[in-house]
């Protein structure tokens, strides 16, 4: 209901709008959430994150220690650096960390194609479990807000927010002149979609299958490697140092496609890689202590003058 005060539009909601649209599709979202959880957990699909076999763990966190050495050389007394680096370059050349697998075909038969990676399809078919348990319910409830609340003015926000925020909080609805603060019934969804995860996470703890940010993320399983493999190389700094190329496979949280040979045979090319720029570093680089009592005193001396 709507009435004009003055020169302005003001727009009234009706209590039942509250109690049949507005409650229905947040009860709706949490019982379709927790349902999803048990349905997950039934399939004996796992909820938390995938687990990485140590061997991959192993030779990909060798090389990202490696880089953190050439990157931060500058933080390390010269001798520890020496004898790091002679370590590693020592390592990567002897192949201590590369993953050794048992290639029976390939051994007996050349031709022979690739044995499939077993570990490999199971993370492939529950990646698709867990994609299929977040399209279909999802798919369903937005036909249902679609075919019986479409066009309702559900809340309006107790804060002004600008234009931008129009398509994002009014979708399905084609009023210009509307205040921005409305929210429309599909906005609702999608805002109970991303805001019901601590909800979740305190019904059903953490690492659960109702977690909606968790599961658009699974369904994008190429950014979450990247911002994975980010995280585990540290913190950039000025003048960085040149990364080596990894095989596919070796992201994390990527599972490798069965079939496909080559993941050991890449990571001795970027163990070679990574020794030619060990055996590149700056032997003369000065280290950051050297001198640090001086400073320190003349520092002292500079502030209680």
């Amino acid at each position: 209901m709507g009435y004009y005060d003055g020169a302005d539009a003001v727009i009234v909601l009706d209590p039942a709008i509250r109690n049949w649209v507005l409650f229905p599709i947040l009860v709706v979202m949490l019982l379709v959430g927790i349902l999803r959880h048990y349905v997950t957990s039934y399939f004996g699909t796992s909820t938390g994150p995938a687990k990485q076999d140590y061997a991959d763990t192993r030779q990909l966190q060798s090389v990202l220690r490696s880089v953190t050495l050439r990157r931060h050389a500058a933080h390390v007394p010269p001798a520890a650096v020496a004898a790091r680096k002679e370590y590693l370059a020592k390592a990567f050349k002897a192949r201590t960390y590369l993953k050794l697998k048992q290639e029976v075909a390939a051994s007996t038969d050349p031709d022979a194609p690739p044995m499939p990676d077993m570990s490999s399809m199971d993370g492939m078919m529950d990646m698709m479990k867990k994609n299929m348990a977040m399209i279909v319910p999802q798919t369903l409830i937005m036909s249902f807000i679609n075919a019986f609340f479409s066009g309702f003015l559900l809340i309006k926000l107790p804060f002004p927010l600008t234009v931008r925020f129009k398509s994002m909080l009014q979708s399905g609805i084609a009023t210009p002149d509307l205040d921005t603060a409305w929210v429309s019934s599909l906005s609702w969804y999608f805002l109970n979609l991303f805001g019901l995860n601590p909800i979740f996470r305190l019904i059903l703890g953490q690492n659960n299958a109702a977690d909606g940010a968790a599961a658009m993320a699974a369904m994008n399983p190429m950014a979450a490697a990247g911002a994975s493999a980010a995280s585990s190389s540290g913190p950039a700094v000025s003048g960085d140092v040149p990364m080596p190329e990894m095989p596919t496979q070796a992201m994390p949280g990527m599972p490798g496609m069965p079939g496909m040979p080559g993941q050991d045979k890449g990571f001795e090319k970027t163990f070679d890689t990574e020794t030619e720029y060990l055996q590149l570093m700056d032997a003369g680089a000065k280290w950051m202590g050297d001198g640090i009592e001086r400073r320190v005193i003349d520092l002292l001396k500079a502030t209680s003058a």
